[in-house]
């Protein structure tokens, strides 16, 4: 089955299907992989796989509260301010 753009969009924003998100994380629109790193349903693989991704998807990985440990560690030290901060601040929110 062949997807347009927006049925993709949607069903990574608000899928919950774990073959699907982890086949739309592997999209060639980072649109949609950003929406699957956002996405309250995706798994810490699936996450920690985007974690690879350019710098806005990094933010959006470091945004959920999905992410492991191991991940979270990786994005904490990450090389960009912008993913720095979206890690420090999921972290600060699980913990109040």
């Amino acid at each position: 089955m062949v997807l347009d753009f927006v049925e993709k969009l949607l069903l990574a924003q608000s899928c919950r299907n774990h073959e699907v998100l982890k086949e739309l994380a592997d999209d060639d629109c980072f649109l949609i992989r950003d929406q699957v790193a956002v996405n309250k349903n995706t798994t810490a693989d699936i996450l920690e796989k985007l974690n690879d991704d350019c710098e806005s998807i990094r933010a959006s990985v470091a945004s959920n509260s999905n992410i492991n440990y191991e991940t979270f560690v990786k994005l904490i030290d990450d090389k960009s301010e912008l993913v720095r901060e979206a890690a420090l601040k999921n972290f600060k929110n699980r913990s109040v």
